[in-house]
């Protein structure tokens, strides 16, 4: 709700016209963050798999659609077309996890990618980590040393929804715009995936080109 009163989410929303009965309404602003839910109501939801567990309705990523887009490019064809580019993709990472524990999945993506670039966790300016689960987040800052100060600052897949296919584009958005306002050099997005997969991608803001 915050990400939304402070007009971060709007500057990346194309507003579109929809219909509503006989006339058309003006569709900017997401549907999914609830005002007024409290610590007490999510609390008193069921467990949504087994009858003493800890995942519920409250902790896990709602089930929405949604659309997005990005263009993506060599600078080189970039700069012919007079565009200025936002990000560069420098690289990924895929890993597969015992399926069991499929929201394990982007701590070794993370830990792989890092290894690869030869970065530390700490020059890393931002985080963008998929809410398939709140578990999936607080076992990536746990077993990552990951601050909450800088990991999913904007709201995620339980606040904001986790439309397949459009969920790892509205994290680099965030993470993009994150870049850009704060002067930050490098962000990481990362998700676990169905069957057993991490994922987990580095960009580094234009301006550090």
């Amino acid at each position: 709700l915050a990400a939304i009163e402070s007009g971060f989410l709007g500057r990346q929303i194309q507003p579109v016209m929809v219909p509503s009965g006989r006339s058309q309404v003006e569709f900017a602003i997401d549907e999914s963050p609830r005002a007024g839910l409290t610590l007490e109501k999510l609390a008193s939801l069921k467990p949504a798999f087994k009858a003493d567990g800890n995942v519920t309705a409250g902790n896990s990523s709602g089930v929405t659609d949604g659309a997005a887009a990005m263009v993506v490019g060599s600078l080189d064809r970039m700069r012919a077309c007079g565009v200025s580019p936002v990000a560069k993709i420098v690289d990924w990472a895929v890993v597969g996890v015992e399926p069991s524990l499929m929201g394990h999945g982007p701590v070794p993506a993370i830990s792989q990618l890092l290894k690869r670039v030869d970065l530390g966790i700490n020059d890393i300016d931002y985080f963008e980590i998929n809410e398939a689960f709140a578990v999936v987040n607080l076992h990536a800052e746990a077993q990552l040393g990951i601050s909450r100060d800088r990991h999913n600052l904007y709201g995620g897949g339980i606040s904001v929804g986790h439309p397949p296919g459009v969920t790892g584009l509205r994290m680099m958005l965030n993470a993009t715009q994150h870049l850009q306002d704060t002067g930050g050099r490098y962000a990481i997005l990362s998700m676990c995936l169905g069957a057993g997969q991490g994922m987990a991608m580095l960009i580094e803001n234009a301006a550090a080109l």
